[in-house]
């Protein structure tokens, strides 16, 4: 997704002084037409510029074309044209480090973090340091590995970038923006960013705690609690969870959701049946977890969905201890009603109405 960032291996400037990465001194190139401010003095020359240039135009798909794009610009032209970069660009015979600080990589990540890429950058990175860290591209042949770091020494880079632009603000799906939650626990990963408090958050912990024996604690688990977190939690829940009552939909990927299915299926579930002897699909899995409205508390539904909107966050493989089945399952208790597959979400219908 972020591969243009390897085109930080460049040519530079030849000089004397120690102002560039390489030693050398930053000259004057008018001919730049992409990183423009610096013309006047620059460590790169016009070939690595238009480089970069063409990189990261072939990926306003993924970084959009508002200011996450251009927050990327202005950092990707700081690594290889800033006349200083000698201060914050540290080069190995294998590798060349960019060192940025703290308030650069939370700017470039809030500006970018609710682009909508089949699903956000948000949902795939879901902290800062994710999404920078990504940026790293590994060695290949002759070409140093390109490192971005977020650091604290005094020489990092910093800058003041553009916030969100307004078509990329994430909202959640009561209307309102999310909101930093500290103290998050089971949906930590939301901790800097949510669309729930910690108050809807302990609903959902202990309707996990309390299924323990069906999903238990591997990766089939884990994907359960990062659907749930990310309908109740996700800072861009507004993209995909629609509240028309009386019925709330989450839209899932089909990718996610045979993901989640595949790290469950052969989990023993009733003693004698695993989840895909009962479940002989992630439709028909994931409709399991729907809850129907009851009184004047809406109905939840969990549906697969081919939208560009849908959900697409990361998912677990499964795990050994999710492969066991009921052959070599011997603590698997629990009643073969499907019903009991919708308690772990039947916090959402108290939450969606906070």
């Amino acid at each position: 997704m972020l591969k243009s960032f390897a085109l930080f291996v460049v040519c530079v400037v030849a000089g004397a002084n120690a102002l560039c990465y390489d030693g050398t001194t930053a000259v004057a190139n008018p001919n730049l037409n992409f990183c423009v401010e610096y013309r006047a003095s620059a460590c790169c020359a016009t070939t690595s510029e238009q480089l970069l240039a063409g990189h990261l135009q072939s990926l306003n798909g993924t970084l959009g074309s508002g200011n996450c794009s251009e927050n990327a610009r202005r950092l990707g032209c700081a690594f290889i044209c800033d006349p200083n970069n000698f201060n914050f660009v540290t080069p190995t015979s294998t590798s060349l480090t960019g060192n940025f600080t703290s308030f650069v990589v939370t700017s470039l990540y809030d500006s970018c973090k609710c682009v909508d890429d089949n699903g956000t950058i948000g949902d795939t990175y879901t902290t800062a340091i994710d999404f920078f860290t990504a940026l790293n591209i590994p060695q290949q042949g002759p070409a140093p590995a390109v490192n971005f770091v977020n650091s604290s020494s005094a020489g990092a880079y910093n800058t003041t970038l553009l916030p969100p632009s307004s078509f990329d603000t994430c909202m959640c799906g009561s209307g309102q923006p999310p909101n930093p939650v500290p103290g998050l626990s089971l949906c930590r990963e939301y901790s800097q960013s949510s669309c729930c408090d910690t108050t809807t958050e302990g609903i959902l912990i202990n309707h996990i705690a309390s299924l323990d024996n069906e999903f238990g604690t591997a990766n089939c688990a884990e994907n359960v609690r990062r659907v749930g977190c990310a309908f109740l939690c996700g800072p861009n829940n507004g993209a995909y969870v629609s509240m028309n009552f009386p019925t709330f939909r989450g839209n899932f990927s089909v990718t996610l959701t045979n993901g989640v299915y595949n790290s469950c299926k052969d989990r023993c579930w009733t003693g004698t049946d695993t989840f895909g002897q009962i479940y002989p699909n992630a439709s028909s899995f994931m409709a399991a977890l729907n809850v129907p409205a009851q009184g004047l508390s809406p109905a939840i539904n969990f549906d697969i969905s081919t939208s560009s909107k849908a959900y697409n966050g990361p998912v677990l493989s499964a795990a050994a201890a999710d492969m066991l089945g009921c052959a070599e399952a011997t603590t698997e208790t629990s009643s073969a009603s499907a019903v009991l597959v919708s308690y772990l979400f039947a916090a959402f219908i108290a939450v969606l109405l906070l």
